[in-house]
């Protein structure tokens, strides 16, 4: 039992022996990692920093430091954007490293860095003017301006958009998930930000599901964003 448990959760002082990933790094859950090209292009810090929480929460302290000793990457300092082939070696190193909690760590990041942003990166004069407008003025509002601002979050990527009975993102080449291969959706941060932003912003229940994945072999990362029903909101 002892031995089946380091095999789940490496030790630091293991992870220092190996200080970066085997080429491919194949795990059960049928995903891979490959080399990264050397293209630039940056990515909000957040994107790793939200990570060490949820971490930590789920793998008990020092899970941090492991993943990013692993990841051959250095703790952002918060004060610039970061370098998204970092970015991509983290998330990639959390998904086949502990594919049994990567979903729900990402997840928790990527809410946590929507309320980074809300708290942040949005005046307090659009933040209200988002809560009293109709929803569907502040959805078209606030896709707008997601938009905008996509180069935050997709780096070299491009992102497209579109609202109608849900909101729709499109991210083509998303680096986040270049070089993976993966046999279900895997880009939980990225979706838990697109929610959250809508739920924080807005003050209703909205929710995120990826359509397509990069890492599947489709041509772009799809999100699609709609209202939560009400059943959904509880728990029996």
């Amino acid at each position: 039992m002892a031995e089946a448990a380091t095999r789940e959760r490496p030790t630091l002082e293991r992870a220092k022996a190996h200080t970066f990933l085997p080429d491919p790094l194949r795990s059960r859950t049928g995903q891979s990692i490959v080399a990264l090209s050397k293209a630039p292009g940056l990515i909000g810090p957040n994107a790793i920093l939200q990570l060490k929480q949820p971490m930590d929460a789920a793998l008990g302290a020092g899970a941090m430091d492991l993943l990013l000793t692993l990841s051959n990457v250095k703790l952002p300092t918060g004060d610039c954007m970061v370098d998204q082939r970092d970015v991509a070696a983290v998330h990639q190193t959390l998904a086949i490293t502990f594919p049994d909690f990567a979903p729900g760590i990402a997840a928790s990041a990527g809410k946590k860095t929507a309320h980074y942003i809300c708290a942040n990166r949005i005046p307090a004069p659009a933040r209200t003017v988002l809560r009293v407008v109709p929803t569907a003025v502040g959805v078209q509002m606030l896709t707008k301006a997601i938009a905008k601002h996509a180069w935050t979050f997709c780096g070299t990527g491009s992102l497209t958009t579109c609202v109608r009975s849900t909101i729709r993102f499109e991210i083509k080449d998303n680096p986040v998930v270049e070089g993976m291969t993966s046999d279900a959706p895997c880009c939980h941060w990225h979706a838990a930000v697109f929610g959250e932003l809508y739920t924080k912003l807005l003050g209703k229940p909205f929710k995120t599901k990826e359509v397509a994945c990069r890492a599947m072999g489709a041509s772009a990362c799809t999100f699609e964003v709609s209202r939560a029903k009400l059943l959904e909101r509880f728990t029996i």
